[in-house]
């Protein structure tokens, strides 16, 4: 099994995607659909490039957000995964390591995971 990232260009994928595809698995309704494409709505990772429209279009955007909130983005067609990281409580396991009790994190956060990037010009930080 290979695991990655799909995501190769921020201009085209990942948020910038999120509309169209939304709209192609009838997650969001018409009408909001039509004000984000007719507003050129469309937000970047981490906002490597401004919003279009920001006043406009940030409502409309938590409205689609508002809408998915409890899916699995990463596949649509199901149900977020035995184990999912969902919120901070979830990240927390607990094992016995030679009879005594380790609390640990499950897991990694991007930023934890790619503290460097933070740092990255792409990302203005």
């Amino acid at each position: 099994m290979i695991v990655g990232n799909g995501a190769t260009n921020w201009k085209y994928d990942a948020s910038a995607s999120y509309v169209d595809t939304f709209w192609g698995f009838s997650i969001i309704p018409k009408k909001l659909y039509e004000d984000l494409k007719s507003n050129n709505c469309t937000e970047f990772f981490r906002d490597i490039w401004p919003t279009p429209n920001k006043e406009v279009c940030e409502p409309l955007m938590d409205q689609m957000y508002t809408l998915i909130e409890n899916l699995y983005i990463y596949d649509l067609l199901r149900k977020p995964p035995a184990g999912h990281l969902s919120s901070p409580e979830d990240r927390m396991g607990v094992a016995i390591v030679d009879g005594e009790e380790k609390i640990y994190k499950k897991g990694y956060t991007m930023s934890e995971y790619t503290p460097w990037l933070k740092n990255h010009p792409l990302f203005g930080q």
